[in-house]
């Protein structure tokens, strides 16, 4: 009945081992059923948006065609889960994981047999885009009916863009969508009336290019954040953190310093002064509780070129972008840890903020330094400073010597020079006279003679004992 009143209606089954003996139904773990959409003329969809309306159907394409006014992408062709079945016994044990990777891979056309004939896959379109039956045709059992199940090895995949889902905003099924791939888009400001929940519009691409889907997260994010502090402010911070981590941290993998142009523009003087002094505990939180949510969107926004742990992001989102305070966050139990853990936290994170600031500042002061000449490349010498140094102490000493030498023999000292062979003073020192002890001089008369003074009395040389 769901198939005959929706044509575009398709059902996935993910079943048991089957045996080929038997023809009964194996046993269905679990069941998967897809709506296709999409492949809206480009007129139709200006036309209805120029008119403010839209059309029944193709939830996923119209929603989010007229969200990010996006002709483009009302023409793309798509498929949206509407729901899975697990079997109650099955439930909690990855079957509904591995279903929806198989429904992945399915439409990635890595499941089906190219070799096999098209003709099992005609015939599938052809029932499945058979809308009517002959009115002549009898009430009565048919004798040959198609499969009821066809192996998806034999059925040739529609051709598709992307893959999506809407539901119901709940904590267990935005993890659970997240976990298989699919990143948020969409989400509803006001809730469902009926059930309270806001509705959100998960996507992952489904074509060999995916890069229109982070741009769609990026705009999505960029205006979450702006929205936190309306409806969304109610959302505990798992969840918001959910949508905001959504791929990573924003700039983790960034190592640029941020532009000084844009913190002066969101930071004042004053400002950067109250900054610094909250991070070196000089002054209370409260005094720099107008600069948080400056602070969280230029993290969130991935402006900053850093990242936070968890608990600190939570913190700063809590604070800046939520806008409570922190006895509320204490009092709801949302963070799990009391005021003064969270305070000394959020001291960590200011700290971080402060010091990406003054290595702006540091680089563009340096910009503005002359720049030095760039000094020519030096080449090591042939020869160690301490082997130059030895070498030249070595020629030095023997310079002083030789000085030496020549300043005593300028001084003419020879007559005062002691003469007498040991010999000879052994013999005078064997004789006793007095207390004297005298040699005879031998080189005196040759001397004078030398000297040009004439000979006088010879004279003894004495020293005494």
């Amino acid at each position: 009945q769901l198939l005959s009143g929706s044509p575009s209606a398709l059902l996935f089954v993910l079943l048991g081992p089957v045996n080929s003996s038997t023809s009964a139904v194996p046993e269905v773990l679990a069941v998967i059923q897809v709506a296709l959409e999409g492949s809206i003329s480009r007129d139709s969809f200006l036309a209805a948006l120029g008119r403010g309306q839209k059309a029944a159907g193709d939830l996923v394409s119209w929603t989010l065609g007229q969200q990010f006014q996006d002709s483009e992408f009302a023409g793309l062709s798509g498929a949206r889960v509407v729901r899975i079945a697990v079997h109650p016994e099955c439930q909690r044990m990855g079957y509904g994981s591995r279903a929806l990777t198989l429904l992945r891979e399915y439409f990635a056309g890595q499941m089906t047999d190219l070799r096999e004939g098209e003709s099992e896959d005609e015939g599938a379109h052809e029932r499945t885009n058979d809308a009517g039956v002959d009115a002549n045709e009898p009430l009565a059992p048919r004798k040959q009916l198609p499969p009821l199940l066809v192996p998806l090895d034999r059925r040739r995949p529609e051709p598709l863009d992307w893959l999506g889902v809407s539901f119901g905003l709940t904590q267990e099924l935005f993890t659970f969508w997240q976990r298989a791939g699919y990143a948020p888009v969409y989400l509803r400001l006001t809730p469902n009336s009926i059930t309270g929940e806001h509705t959100c519009i998960m996507l992952r691409g489904a074509g060999a290019s995916q890069t229109w889907v982070p741009k769609y997260y990026a705009d999505f994010r960029r205006r979450f954040v702006e929205l936190l502090s309306f409806k969304f402010r109610e959302f505990a911070p798992a969840l918001a953190l959910g949508f905001l981590l959504h791929g990573g941290f924003p700039g983790e993998n960034d190592e640029s310093v941020p532009d000084l142009a844009e913190l002066r523009a969101a930071f004042t003087s004053f400002d950067l002064r109250r900054l610094e002094s909250y991070a070196k505990n000089l002054v209370d939180y409260h005094v720099i509780l107008d600069l948080v949510p400056v602070i969280a969107r230029l993290l969130f926004h991935g402006r900053f070129g850093f990242k936070v742990s968890y608990v600190q992001a939570a913190i700063v989102m809590g604070l800046g972008l939520q806008h409570k305070s922190l006895e509320t966050l204490e009092k709801n139990n949302e963070l799990n840890l009391p005021a003064t853990q969270a305070l000394a936290l959020f001291n960590k994170a200011v700290r971080k903020v402060v010091s990406v600031i003054r290595r702006a500042q540091e680089e563009e002061y340096g910009k503005e330094l002359p720049k030095t000449e760039t000094l020519p490349e030096m080449q090591p010498l042939d020869q160690s400073l301490d082997e130059e140094l030895r070498e030249g102490g070595v020629a030095t000493s023997e310079a002083l010597r030789k000085k030496q030498e020549n300043l005593i023999r300028s001084l003419g000292l020879q007559e005062f020079a002691i003469k007498g062979s040991d010999a000879e003073w052994a013999e005078s020192l064997r004789s006793k006279d007095g207390d004297r002890v005298s040699i005879k001089s031998k080189g005196s008369a040759k001397q004078a003679a030398a000297d040009g003074t004439p000979k006088g009395p010879k004279k003894k040389r004495s020293r005494k004992k």
